[in-house]
């Protein structure tokens, strides 16, 4: 921040006051695709927390003025989070089924994948388990996050031990580490995303 303005209020201060400006520009500006991975609190936030990382090209110069830098600043984190989760939506198909397959190729039991089956509520669900693979992909640890993106190219075993720079069988080891991971990963999301069925416990309550 170029020369000391001591009447420049905190920017956390301005940030909390002026919250509903990066809420509007989330509501006008985080698009479907973003809206899919994240919530509006958790973009406002990080829109807030990027200001705070921004706070040393920050002068203070009257609403009008604050309120279009935080618009740069918000402009700025929004895209950044849109290529974040464009990249890793790079064959969410593929990277699907491998939550339904173990690392020796047999097939685990999940809900039905209705790659067949047609209809509005068919389709809707099968979107939302390609956006719940995106996500649990990109909340793995590097490391497994590259061999389960490798995995969904077609690499096999050698070139994923060789763009590691470990033996074949601590590959081995690694790929099937970071399936499970995967695929426990997206169980979550999926029991988090699931609303209890009509006739489980937590909507059945006791009658009089």
């Amino acid at each position: 921040m170029s020369g000391a303005n001591p009447a420049q209020p905190p920017l956390e201060y301005l940030l909390v006051e002026h919250r509903s400006i990066i809420e509007a520009i989330v509501r006008r500006d985080a698009g479907v695709v973003l809206m899919r991975f994240e919530s509006s609190e958790d973009l406002s936030q990080g829109i807030a927390q990027e200001a705070i990382r921004s706070a040393a090209q920050f002068r203070w110069e009257g609403p009008e003025a604050f309120a279009g830098w935080l618009a740069v600043i918000a402009r700025r984190y929004l895209s950044g989070r849109r290529d974040y989760w464009l990249a890793h939506k790079r064959n969410p198909g593929v990277i699907l089924r491998l939550t339904f397959t173990s690392a020796g190729g047999q097939r685990i039991e999940h809900r039905e994948l209705a790659d067949t089956a047609a209809g509005p509520a068919t389709f809707a669900f099968r979107k939302e388990q390609l956006v719940m693979a995106t996500r649990a992909l990109a909340m793995l640890l590097p490391r497994d996050r590259d061999i389960v993106t490798w995995l969904s190219e077609g690499l096999g075993i050698d070139e994923i031990s060789a763009r590691l720079g470990i033996a074949r069988d601590a590959a081995e080891k690694a790929r099937t580490r970071a399936l499970d991971r995967l695929r426990k990963t997206f169980a979550i999301l999926a029991r988090q995303e699931q609303p209890p069925h009509p006739g489980s416990p937590e909507n059945t309550r006791p009658t009089a």
